[in-house]
Protein backbone atom coordinates (compact mmCIF):
# COMPACT_ATOMS: atom_id res chain seq x y z
CA UNK A 1 0.00 0.00 0.00
CA UNK A 2 2.46 3.08 -1.06
CA UNK A 3 -0.53 5.37 -2.57
CA UNK A 4 -3.38 6.68 0.11
CA UNK A 5 -6.69 5.91 -2.52
CA UNK A 6 -9.28 7.72 -0.68
CA UNK A 7 -10.52 9.76 2.66
CA UNK A 8 -12.07 6.04 4.56
CA UNK A 9 -8.24 4.30 3.86
CA UNK A 10 -6.28 7.57 5.01
CA UNK A 11 -9.04 7.67 7.93
CA UNK A 12 -8.49 3.98 8.82
CA UNK A 13 -5.05 4.35 8.74
CA UNK A 14 -4.59 7.26 11.20
CA UNK A 15 -7.10 5.94 13.80
CA UNK A 16 -5.53 2.23 13.46
CA UNK A 17 -8.06 0.52 12.14
CA UNK A 18 -6.04 -0.47 8.79
CA UNK A 19 -2.64 -1.89 9.56
CA UNK A 20 0.41 0.02 7.45
CA UNK A 21 4.00 -2.15 6.52
CA UNK A 22 6.18 1.28 7.90
CA UNK A 23 5.75 4.65 9.52
CA UNK A 24 6.20 6.05 5.74
CA UNK A 25 2.62 4.84 4.92
CA UNK A 26 1.02 6.27 8.40
CA UNK A 27 2.93 9.52 8.01
CA UNK A 28 1.51 9.58 4.13
CA UNK A 29 -1.74 9.09 5.48
CA UNK A 30 -1.67 11.84 7.54
CA UNK A 31 -0.26 13.99 5.26
CA UNK A 32 -3.13 13.49 3.12
CA UNK A 33 -5.44 14.28 5.26
CA UNK A 34 -3.98 17.60 6.29
CA UNK A 35 -3.14 18.40 2.47
CA UNK A 36 -6.88 17.69 1.82
CA UNK A 37 -7.85 19.94 4.95
CA UNK A 38 -9.93 16.79 6.36
CA UNK A 39 -7.44 16.79 8.97
CA UNK A 40 -9.01 20.41 9.96
CA UNK A 41 -12.83 19.18 9.11
CA UNK A 42 -12.95 15.79 10.49
CA UNK A 43 -13.43 15.26 14.83
CA UNK A 44 -10.77 17.66 16.99
CA UNK A 45 -8.64 14.62 17.68
CA UNK A 46 -7.48 14.32 14.29
CA UNK A 47 -6.83 18.36 14.07
CA UNK A 48 -4.79 18.46 17.54
CA UNK A 49 -3.36 15.46 16.41
CA UNK A 50 -2.12 16.99 12.82
CA UNK A 51 -1.30 20.34 14.39
CA UNK A 52 1.11 18.29 17.07
CA UNK A 53 2.63 16.34 14.19
CA UNK A 54 3.45 19.28 12.26
CA UNK A 55 4.23 21.56 15.23
CA UNK A 56 6.78 18.29 15.41
CA UNK A 57 8.82 18.65 12.15
CA UNK A 58 6.65 15.20 11.20
CA UNK A 59 4.25 17.00 8.79
CA UNK A 60 4.71 19.61 6.69
CA UNK A 61 1.96 22.56 6.62
CA UNK A 62 -0.51 22.59 3.46
CA UNK A 63 1.20 25.09 1.86
CA UNK A 64 4.53 23.97 1.88
CA UNK A 65 3.34 20.44 1.15
CA UNK A 66 1.44 21.37 -2.12
CA UNK A 67 4.39 23.13 -3.34
CA UNK A 68 6.64 20.38 -2.71
CA UNK A 69 4.08 18.13 -4.34
CA UNK A 70 3.99 20.39 -7.76
CA UNK A 71 8.00 21.10 -7.65
CA UNK A 72 8.49 17.00 -7.99
CA UNK A 73 5.82 17.03 -10.44
CA UNK A 74 8.10 19.35 -12.35
CA UNK A 75 11.27 17.27 -11.68
CA UNK A 76 12.53 20.81 -10.17
CA UNK A 77 13.73 19.50 -6.81
CA UNK A 78 17.32 18.71 -6.00
CA UNK A 79 17.46 19.51 -2.63
CA UNK A 80 14.83 20.70 0.29
CA UNK A 81 15.36 22.25 2.89
CA UNK A 82 11.88 23.12 4.80
CA UNK A 83 11.80 25.63 7.89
Amino acid sequence: MTNIMGISEAVGIAEGTIEVDSEEQLIAAWQYLVDSGLAWQLQGWFGRTAAQLIEDGVLLPPDKSNLLTAAKALNKIEFVHVN
